[in-house]
């Protein structure tokens, strides 16, 4: 059977669809849902604690004090300041072979922008008797970008470091934290860190409950820390000092 050659196709023929312009609306939308989604940790605690960024929050002496819950907005007491800080010393166990000793301070302003620093001192056992230890600790610039009487949002980023008997290591944060005042005496804590130390890539998770007794708040919670190939579930346990 003789083969045949196909009909050449006529000049402005298409073998595939049309593209119409339904096709770009339809690439911007999944654009912009995708940039929603994304962005979604930050602008849904906004909409959800109705924060429009007009009204101005000063801080109480503690959590509770004139207020029922930390910031003092629209209505001012006496004691009201234009900062706040808080203090924490804990102690952190695995139940396996490291704990630590470590501290955090917060320093927060009516600007909405603060300081985020924290500093760990890791001790491991090793097989055969041996210890090692290491300095591990962050800090970072930070924006309070929700806040209501009862719940605070901030995120920033700044500088990860460590440092152990054979080597320093340096690397970038980006940090994400939320306080939240239920009800008094209660103070429920959290917070995402993620960079990198050198070469290395650092993940710590951590969540905290507490009791507030004026300016003094005693807590515990879990941490979850992955620092290149190692992982660490560990308890906390500490206090707070409110300033």
């Amino acid at each position: 059977m003789p083969l045949t050659r196909p009909p050449s196709p006529k000049k402005g023929h298409h073998d595939g669809p049309c593209p119409s312009p339904d096709d770009d609306g339809d690439w911007f939308g999944s654009v912009w849902l995708s940039g929603q989604a994304v962005t979604s940790p930050l602008w849904v605690p906004q909409v959800l604690l109705d924060d429009d960024y007009e009204a101005e929050a000063l801080f109480p002496r503690f959590p509770y004090d004139h207020t029922p819950g930390h910031l003092m907005i629209d209505e001012f007491a006496s004691p009201a300041r234009r900062w706040g800080a808080r203090l924490d010393v804990e102690y952190t166990d695995d139940f396996d072979r490291l704990q630590g000793v470590g501290g955090h301070l917060l320093v927060s302003t009516t600007s909405r922008w603060g300081v985020d620093a924290s500093m760990a001192w890791l001790d491991e056992r090793l097989p055969g008797g041996r210890r090692d230890h290491l300095w591990l600790g962050d800090c970072n610039l930070v924006f309070r970008f929700a806040q209501s009487e009862r719940a605070e949002f901030r995120a920033g980023a700044g500088v990860n470091w460590l440092d152990d008997p054979g080597r320093t290591d340096l690397g970038v944060n980006f940090t994400y934290a939320a306080d939240f005042f239920p009800r008094r005496p209660w103070v429920v804590s959290g917070a995402i860190d993620w960079g990198t130390l050198g070469r290395a890539e650092l993940f710590r998770f951590r969540a905290t409950a507490g009791v507030l007794i004026r300016g003094l708040e005693v807590y515990a919670g879990y941490e979850y820390l992955d620092v290149d190939r190692t992982q660490r579930n560990a308890l906390v346990a500490g206090v707070r000092v409110w300033h």
